[in-house]
């Protein structure tokens, strides 16, 4: 053992020395294509002072392992939770450092230079005294000078925001310099330098813009631009005639996790075929992107996995603050990746714009999980369409508060270089096939949702010229985001994923018909999995019994039977037998991986909101 270790401590030893060896000849640090020096990026090429191979404890504050491949021996690459001064999570992607930590980086600055840097401190572990942590940024010369930009001290006795602080660099434009963070404090200290970068303000913001917005359980035929009577959505109906509206997308899961996990994965949710790709916004990050989240948490809390890749992953309540969000959205340069996800429409409903007008019956106004459970088999026909009036008023305010975002962000000057994707996770069931709300079943109640993509004039010009807008008709899956995005941005797909790029499409060209596969792991007893290609859909489940396992094959033509009314397979059991056929071959042996199965939660905060939600406790 003792030999063991000394030979482990001299490898440590050579390669800090080969590390100091090389600090003399090695370039400055790069920028990245928006202009930005990421020094997180370019942490292995750091010096560090004093010298060491201690990787910090992931503990006080550190809610997430480390997301970047790489192994960091000098410090550590994590997500690091803080609450904001409204007394919301903001996730980040941080250095930790201990008190006594340097870190030096070399590189030559650009013009009008400033440092972008967030400073957090976690509370001290419970029972011991506040103590003092201090953040201190110098340069130094070539010739030695040294000049403190930042010194700055804290007490830690208490859980403190993340503190944003943009540091001028204009007496050093275009020089080389090293930049040098230092943590001062004991050792058993723990701090955080977030997402620290090194922007010019003289550069012009190049490459296009990405705004991802996912509205909760928003079906797509509660839309006017769908076909919706009841005037739900004026402004999505004004913005979907600029853009791109695909009439048949297919989320590949009926309920939150899972959906988003193949929207940022392009992957089916369990059938995954052994791929493993890199999440967009990891991908979009090591491109060069910004990358930012505005979420409702639950089940896109960053303890889910979401925040990986993106520099700072928020949750809040967006959609009533957009004034707010549209200055944080531009604050930053470009070339910049937001995601925003909103539980509006999700229940519970509450808004009563259109609901007023109807018989409430034993309802006033608000109707969630709780209450179904307690009232279902009673519900007569007007609470029932009361119910549906406080969906479509909840689907009208989200409606009204975009339409105000997208107003503000003009008025920023920032839409004309946005590509802008408007979709949802899943849809909402009302009283079809029996029942109320989603995650039971594979229908196409919850599984179709709105996608309408609004492409800048300027990238429409260059994909050939055409239409800039228009209806797509063929039938498009969630999955297919990913590679669209990146073909759109130029990016190479650095890993093989199960979505396709629909660029072709906006390009006037047809794309060969693909298979919709849709899988609902959600329910202890039930899996189910759907397969929807051309005019027909299959829906295979498998439920546990206590007499053991019951299959159940449903073939539905959704040309003469769109509501799924009609079980074909009996009738056309040839067609039946193919479609599962491909439906085996797509999920393969085993229905439901380890992989897909959902964390514990053991946060109680996350856990009551998950109750609130109704995802525990029924």
């Amino acid at each position: 053992m003792r030999r063991s270790r000394a030979r482990r401590t001299g490898v440590r030893a050579a390669l800090l020395l080969s590390a100091v060896l090389a600090w003399a000849c090695r370039p400055s640090l790069p920028a990245a294509p928006s202009g930005a020096v990421r020094l997180l990026e370019e942490l292995r090429l750091a010096e560090v002072e004093p010298p060491g191979d201690r990787e910090m404890p992931e503990k006080h504050g550190v809610r997430r392992a480390r997301v970047l491949p790489a192994k960091l021996s000098l410090g550590r690459v994590a997500r690091v939770a803080m609450r904001n001064a409204a007394g919301n999570w903001e996730d980040r992607l941080a250095l930790l450092a201990a008190g006594g930590r340097r870190y030096r980086f070399r590189l030559t600055l650009p013009e009008e230079p400033v440092l972008r840097v967030g400073l957090g401190y976690p509370p001290p572990p419970e029972g011991a005294a506040p103590s003092p942590v201090g953040f201190v940024v110098r340069v130094i010369e070539a010739g030695g000078e040294t000049a403190v930009l930042l010194e700055e001290g804290r007490i830690r006795s208490r859980q403190g925001p993340w503190l944003d602080r943009e540091l001028d660099l204009g007496r050093w434009a275009g020089r080389e310099i090293r930049l040098e963070l230092e943590v001062r404090g004991s050792e058993s200290d723990q701090a955080a330098w977030s997402t620290p970068e090194v922007v010019s303000r003289a550069r012009e913001e190049q490459g296009w813009d990405v705004l991802l917005v996912s509205l909760d359980t928003l079906r797509a035929d509660r839309l006017g631009c769908y076909g919706y009577p009841r005037e739900t959505s004026p402004h999505l109906d004004a913005f979907a005639r600029q853009a791109w509206r695909f009439q048949v997308a297919v989320s590949q899961a009926p309920w939150t996790r899972p959906s988003h996990q193949s929207l940022f994965w392009g992957l089916y949710p369990t059938s995954r075929g052994g791929l493993a790709p890199r999440p967009l916004a990891e991908v979009l990050w090591k491109a060069g992107y910004r990358t930012e989240a505005w979420t409702g948490g639950g089940q896109m809390d960053p303890q889910m996995g979401f925040a990986r890749g993106f520099d700072v992953y928020r949750v809040e309540d967006w959609i009533r603050q957009v004034d707010a969000l549209a200055e944080a959205m531009t604050a930053s340069r470009g070339p910049r990746f937001h995601f925003l996800h909103s539980y509006e429409p999700h229940d519970p409903y509450v808004d009563r714009r259109f609901a007023d007008r109807l018989p409430a019956g034993r309802l006033d106004g608000y109707f969630d999980q709780g209450m179904w459970n307690r009232m279902r088999r009673s519900l007569t026909a007007d609470e029932k369409a009361y119910i549906e009036a406080l969906y479509d008023g909840d689907i009208a305010f989200t409606d009204l508060q975009l339409g105000e975002l997208f107003r503000r962000l003009g008025a920023l000057g920032s839409l004309e270089r946005t590509i802008v994707v408007i979709t949802s996770d899943h849809g909402e069931q009302f009283w079809e096939h029996g029942s109320w709300r989603h995650g039971q079943n594979l229908h196409d109640y919850q599984l179709l949702v709105p996608l309408i993509v609004r492409l800048p004039r300027a990238l429409a010009r260059q994909l050939g010229g055409g239409p800039a807008a228009g209806v797509i008709r063929q039938q498009v899956r969630l999955i297919d985001l990913y590679p669209t995005l990146l073909e759109l941005l130029d990016i190479p797909l650095p890993r093989r994923v199960q979505g396709r790029s629909l660029v072709p499409l906006f390009r006037g060209q047809d794309l060969p018909e693909v298979e919709a596969l849709a899988e609902n792991v959600s329910l202890k007893e039930v899996e189910g999995k759907s397969l929807r290609l051309g005019r027909y859909k299959l829906i295979h489940t498998r439920r546990e019994t206590p007499g053991g396992q019951v299959e159940s094959v449903e073939l539905f033509d959704l040309e003469s039977d769109p509501q799924e009314l009609v079980n074909l397979a009996d009738e056309r059991p040839e067609l039946a037998q193919r479609l599962r056929v491909r439906l085996q071959a797509l999920v393969g042996e085993d229905w439901i991986s380890d992989g897909a199965k959902p964390p514990p939660v053991t946060d109680p905060e996350l856990r009551e909101k998950l109750r609130a939600l109704g995802y525990v406790g029924n």
